[in-house]
């Protein structure tokens, strides 16, 4: 079985991640909820990381108001393509905080934004 994190720090939040049973359909979830990555046991090496990762990935979009933000009467207000960058520069800085400690050469500089007419940064 793939060793992974007991605890995850998701945007200043603690998630547990955890094993389930291979009884189950899925291969992976997220309890919000109880803030809980499930990884299905029995997956292979490669399987167990691609779910964690895209699980993780999830608990990221929740925790750093990503589905909050899509649903935003404000953000009709941006143009498409508006849209999709600052969407990315919600997510992929609340991903790449999340992975750091877990991935130490994983670096934030990887992605600069971009700042919009009107945005107070």
């Amino acid at each position: 079985m793939v060793k992974l994190p007991k605890k995850v720090m998701v945007c200043g939040v603690e998630w547990t991640v955890e094993y389930m049973s291979t009884e189950s359909t899925e291969q992976g979830r997220c309890d919000y909820v109880k803030t809980t990555i499930f990884i299905r046991e029995g997956l292979s090496h490669e399987r167990t990381m691609e779910t964690f990762l895209h699980e993780l990935g999830h608990a990221v979009a929740e925790e750093s108001g990503y589905h909050y933000l899509m649903t935003s009467p404000g953000f009709q207000n941006f143009d498409s393509q508006e849209q999709d960058e600052i969407l990315t520069r919600v997510f992929v800085r609340a991903y790449l905080a999340t992975l750091g400690p877990l991935l130490p050469d994983v670096s934030d500089g990887l992605y600069e934004p971009r700042v919009y007419k009107g945005s107070k940064r």
